[in-house]
């Protein structure tokens, strides 16, 4: 895709690595071109340096578009490239995978330039905001989800759009299996983030969900437990826990 094109420009240029080879991509040497490169007494890959604010906000994309392609190889990786070192980051790493070989452990590297954080070594917001969204995949947190969809910074947003039915399905399995007899479209339309009832309905319709038909009326209620059957949400939260 063009985004995963311009990320693999963007950590080439800025890390030094060998750009792989695409007849459609321009050259490393094309697009140094113009751009300023520091006096060095030695050969040297040619590499940029991003500014901090710049690091930390491409860092957060590609944390959420590793999530967007439930890439654990890809989550290895940026954590590796920008977030070393950092114990809350490890932590986050474990709950979103849980143990892996030692072929996958967030490990230093060596040609690892850890731009993501400021001087202090601290996260930046930006990317301390895709660590929270990976926190809550991981534990299947829609309601902390849904807030950090609300006020993603930058265009993290974009991104986020494509976890949000993935999102939302896996919400819909753990109302429903925690409610009996009926839960409110209401209740729906404020957990799952939705404008209005109306699309609500339809977003429920589109998972399967079972109303509790009055006659006359829009439907208000979902019923769980016919729900749980057609859906087979209850089968599936048995096989998660």
């Amino acid at each position: 895709s063009e985004f995963n094109r311009c990320q693999t420009m963007i950590i080439s240029l800025t890390s030094g690595d060998p750009l792989p080879y695409d007849e459609d991509m321009p050259s490393k040497d094309d697009l140094m071109m113009g751009v300023h490169r520091p006096h060095r007494d030695h050969a040297e890959t040619e590499q940029l340096q991003q500014t901090t604010e710049a690091a930390d906000e491409f860092t957060a994309y590609r944390i959420l578009y590793a999530l967007v392609k439930n890439s654990v190889w890809d989550l290895n990786r940026a954590f590796q490239q920008h977030l070393v070192g950092k114990n809350d980051v490890h932590g986050l790493h474990r709950q979103h995978h849980g143990t892996r070989n030692s072929d996958t452990s967030t490990k230093p590297d060596s040609k690892v330039h850890h731009d993501a954080t400021d001087d202090k070594g601290a996260v930046g917001p930006s990317t301390s905001h895709a660590l929270q969204v990976v926190k809550a995949i991981g534990q299947d947190d829609f309601r902390t989800f849904f807030k950090m969809y609300e006020f993603a910074p930058h265009l993290s947003a974009y991104l986020m759009d494509f976890l949000v039915r993935r999102v939302r399905q896996s919400a819909l399995e753990r109302i429903i299996a925690a409610f009996r007899p009926t839960v409110s479209i209401e209740y729906f339309r404020a957990a799952l983030f939705l404008p209005d009832l109306e699309e609500t309905r339809a977003c429920l319709r589109q998972f399967g969900a079972v109303f509790v038909e009055e006659q006359g009326t829009s439907p208000f209620w979902v019923n769980c437990r016919a729900t749980s059957l057609a859906t087979g949400a209850g089968v599936h939260k048995s096989r998660k826990t």
